[in-house]
């Protein structure tokens, strides 16, 4: 199962990003992927220039989110989005083996969501995966659910605002 190539996986983690946004997240520079996927840095660059030949992804030179100096970035091209696509339809029914504390139990890399945080749980799952098909699960926390409880904070944030402004 675990037949996705750096290459793929660099492809499926910068889908998403918009590249006519001024400043971009520091998740889409070289040392962002590298931190994200990792990988180590002269395999993500190799990656990185080999996509860019291929022309299925494109450098700029952007300020980045918290960081003083432009650096460079990385977008899928139009052919690299179309390469992307492909590769998740390949891969979105396959079925890994999920280990949790609670059971093992078969899942499409779709729905691993439901079962792994972070901002893209199917990279994260992948990243995961064993020779054998497996993911396991029994030292991770299961994924917060960031937005419990966020109404109530909203709505206390906005009294104390209007407290602060009498």
């Amino acid at each position: 199962m675990n037949n996705i190539k750096t290459k793929e996986l660099i492809l499926m983690y910068l889908q998403g990003y918009d590249k006519s946004e001024e400043e971009v997240s520091y998740y889409i520079t070289k040392k962002g992927i590298v931190d994200e996927l990792n990988a180590h840095k002269d395999d993500i660059n190799t990656c990185l220039n080999n996509l860019s030949d291929e022309g299925l992804i494109e450098k700029y030179i952007r300020p980045v989110s918290g960081h003083s100096n432009k650096k460079n970035v990385y977008f899928l091209t139009k052919k690299g989005k179309s390469k992307e696509e492909n590769i998740w339809n390949r891969i979105k029914d396959q079925e890994v083996l999920l280990k949790t504390k609670e059971s093992n139990f078969k899942i499409k890399l779709n729905k691993l969501d439901k079962y792994i945080g972070g901002r893209n749980p199917i990279i994260e799952g992948i990243k995961r995966l064993e020779d054998d098909g497996s993911i396991d699960m029994k030292n991770i926390s299961k994924p917060t659910d960031f937005f419990v409880g966020r109404k109530n904070e909203l709505n206390y944030l906005k009294k104390r605002i209007k407290k602060s402004k009498r």
